[in-house]
């Protein structure tokens, strides 16, 4: 039973891309099998994993077109296999800003992306969907595709405002499109020397409880230097901070997630 997460906030620079590369990365050197697909026509996660330039064929515009289209053969799509071992990507495009200006004229577009899931899904443990710094449709098929959000969320008092907005609109994709979805908040690039930032942390724990994961990520300038070199920190800088903390990550939400009974979108769908 796969389960489908998507990293998702509609404010920038907040660590999707870092978290879902280095929590993907953390998780397959657990021998887990992950998948990555980068929802973002930036392509940041895919030029943080090394891949520079859109794929002639496979990338995140030829699957969605797959998942479009009621007679899509998504069994013949193949991901970029990346380090460490299990790690695997659907690499994102530029297209997918025309793209998303068709989407909502399309009849069902929400589900489109968990269509294209359906067949690839079931070879992966994780499936982590990288998002744009938006709530625009390809925001709204992700959340219809997943069953978990995670949302990251820097200690300060304008990134808490943020929260409203976002989870309203999860509860919303819940009542309409994806009555499953549930989510949670991790605390990013947190500045331990900042005494703002460990009063927010607290305000964040009394505000949402549990659904505050316990790891805390910490400011780390070796994230940058291994997304400038394409590869995730538990491969780059193996030893450092970050790779230390994203791996407590995983250790947590491994013991989350695979405690839930089979919970997840494709299991309970069939």
């Amino acid at each position: 039973m796969s389960r489908v997460l998507a990293i998702v906030n509609q404010k920038g620079g907040v660590a999707k891309t870092t978290t879902c590369l280095s929590l993907g990365a953390s998780l397959a050197e657990q021998g887990r099998r992950v998948l990555l697909v980068d929802l973002d026509p930036q392509m940041n996660l895919s030029v943080s994993a090394g891949v520079r330039e859109p794929l002639d064929e496979g990338s995140i515009v030829d699957w969605l077109t797959r998942g479009l289209k009621e007679d899509g053969n998504h069994r013949s799509f193949m991901p970029l296999n990346l380090r460490p071992d299990g790690l695997a990507l659907v690499s994102g495009d530029p297209e997918l800003v025309a793209l998303e200006r068709q989407l909502p004229g399309m009849t069902r577009y929400e589900f489109g992306l968990r269509d294209a899931l359906e067949d690839v899904a079931a070879d992966y443990d994780y499936v982590l969907i990288d998002c744009s710094p938006s709530l625009g449709p390809l925001t709204v098929m992700a959340l219809t595709a997943v069953h978990h959000v995670v949302i990251p969320v820097t200690a300060d008092y304008l990134a808490a405002w943020g929260l409203v907005q976002l989870i309203t609109t999860v509860e919303k994709i819940r009542e309409r499109t994806n009555p499953i979805l549930d989510y949670s908040l991790l605390c990013v690039m947190f500045d331990r020397r900042n005494g703002i930032s460990h009063a927010m942390l607290e305000r964040l724990r009394g505000s949402f409880g549990e659904r505050l994961w316990h790891t805390v990520i910490g400011l780390d300038t070796r994230l940058r230097e291994a997304a400038a070199a394409g590869e995730p920190i538990v491969c780059y800088a193996p030893k450092s901070r970050a790779a230390q903390q994203y791996r407590q990550l995983a250790q947590e939400m491994m013991a989350f997630f695979e405690n839930q009974n089979g919970r997840g979108i494709y299991a309970a769908t069939r």
